[in-house]
């Protein structure tokens, strides 16, 4: 049975996160961001349905958005049991690449089963994804806390993945889809949520999550409970003027796509086709 991340009372509930992350490379080696695993419950049962996640501009060797291609092939690096850790080629050519209708989404996810006995990563089960339910129970607006986990590029380096955490607090939450373009390009817009938690490069398609502390009866604290919260996106550039021109700066505010936009993706025509094939394989 494949091992879901799940976070109860009495563990470290960022062990588990960070066993959901894992790295992307391109063919040569060079770190292009972060992708995860997710898992849906087959419709007919029988378990469920293993995704790697990540932001869809990550598969593309072009800066142009939404990607006119995608690599041939791609890396992902994945911890062993006891140790180290092992690339495991992706090719993504041949590999059925789920995005969502929506082509300026910045989501994309691969049916991946990689041997749990063999490595070392869980994946996050569909009831820990935040749908309108959980927004409105916990009353998920600006100033509420989040964290993700992913690839700090200087630490790619090492022969085993370290996932960095950075936590900060959702600063704009707005029903109305939000400007993305890039200067050059057209005008195209998205639901993201700003959240303010810095992000760099490498953290594309990291995991964020909205976090809560749960208190018991007698009102002791115990492990925070999270829900995924969306898909990293990257981070807004503040332009500053310099002797020489225009400099951009990082302005500390992430983008973040939306969780109920993964669940959308996973629940399309043709994802549902991919996992009635696999259940029927699998009974």
């Amino acid at each position: 049975m494949l091992k879901t991340a799940v976070y109860m009372s009495g563990e470290y509930y960022l062990d588990h996160v960070k066993k959901s992350v894992t790295f992307i490379f391109d063919p040569v080696g060079r770190s292009l961001g972060t992708g995860f695993f997710v898992g849906i419950q087959l419709e007919h049962g029988g378990g469920d349905a293993v995704y790697f996640v990540t932001a869809k501009h990550v598969l593309s060797p072009s800066e142009i958005f939404p990607p006119p291609n995608y690599y041939d092939s791609l890396y992902i690096r994945l911890n062993l049991i006891g140790g180290t850790a092992e690339r495991i080629e992706l090719p993504l050519s041949m590999e059925p690449i789920l995005t969502h209708e929506d082509e300026n989404i910045d989501l994309a996810a691969i049916p991946l089963y990689p041997l749990q006995d063999r490595y070392d990563y869980l994946y996050i089960p569909q009831n820990y994804f935040t749908d309108d339910n959980i927004l409105k129970k916990k009353n998920i607006r600006e100033g509420s806390n989040v964290f993700f986990a992913g690839l700090f590029s200087e630490l790619a380096k090492n022969n085993t993945n370290y996932p960095v955490v950075r936590f900060g607090k959702i600063a704009l939450m707005t029903n109305e889809k939000i400007e993305i373009n890039k200067e050059g390009e057209s005008t195209r817009r998205a639901h993201f949520y700003v959240v303010e938690c810095q992000s760099l490069g490498g953290f594309s398609g990291s995991p964020v999550f909205f976090e809560f502390q749960r208190i018991t009866p007698n009102q002791t604290f115990i492990s925070p409970e999270i829900y995924l919260g969306g898909v990293m996106k990257g981070h807004y550039n503040d332009v500053l003027p310099v002797s020489n021109g225009m400099r951009k700066l990082n302005a500390a505010l992430a983008l973040v796509t939306p969780c109920y936009l993964l669940n959308e993706l996973l629940h399309t025509k043709k994802a549902k086709e991919q996992r009635e094939e696999l259940s029927r394989k699998i009974l």
